[in-house]
């Protein structure tokens, strides 16, 4: 029937999956002629099974199979911790440099000063301070905009410079539309 189908399937594939956990612990015990295993081979073996894995995300996974820096895992702990460590799914959390953190600033900050001018511009507000240097303010605010757009790209492609907004197409086309009005 179908329901023993699925549970053999289900078996042999739990099974395949213990004895290549088993296989892995046996190979890279190779090299270390004990019944334990260097967490250096272990995040080489990472680094290969997760090539799109940066070196951050990396630490992350060995640090699910080593949490307490042991520096060696033996068979158990591999067993449990490898699943772990294989499954998990990094996301990538990143902080903000400097820069990145000034570019978000001057983004807010276009964005405030651009929503007060066109308010004013489009209430008719009149001031004889205001008249004379609407439209130089309104090439300024233009101008920065599209400046501080042009950076969130990161066109000269800037390491360690990833604003939190960068490619949020609702931010990116307010910004755009900001620079283009």
């Amino acid at each position: 029937t179908y329901i023993q189908a699925a549970a053999e399937i289900h078996e042999r594939s739990s099974t395949d999956r213990e004895d290549a956990i088993q296989m892995a612990f046996v190979a890279l015990q190779q090299k270390t002629k004990r019944n334990l295993v260097d967490i250096s081979l272990v995040r080489d073996t990472l680094r290969i099974l997760r090539p799109h894995y940066n070196a951050m995300k990396i630490n992350a996974l060995v640090e699910i199979v080593d949490p307490s820096d042991q520096r060696v895992v033996d068979f158990g702990t591999f067993r449990t911790k490898i699943r772990q460590a294989l499954n998990a799914s990094i996301r990538t959390a990143r902080s903000a440099t400097t820069l990145a953190t000034l570019v978000e600033l001057v983004a807010v900050c276009v964005a405030v000063v651009n929503f007060c001018y066109v308010i004013m511009v489009s209430s008719k507000f009149s001031a004889s301070w205001f008249d004379k240097f609407q439209e130089t303010v309104g090439s300024i605010i233009t101008l920065i905009a599209g400046f501080e757009l042009l950076i969130r790209f990161n066109p000269l492609r800037i390491p360690d410079f990833t604003p939190l907004t960068r490619l949020n197409a609702t931010f990116d086309g307010i910004a755009l539309l900001a620079a283009v009005t």
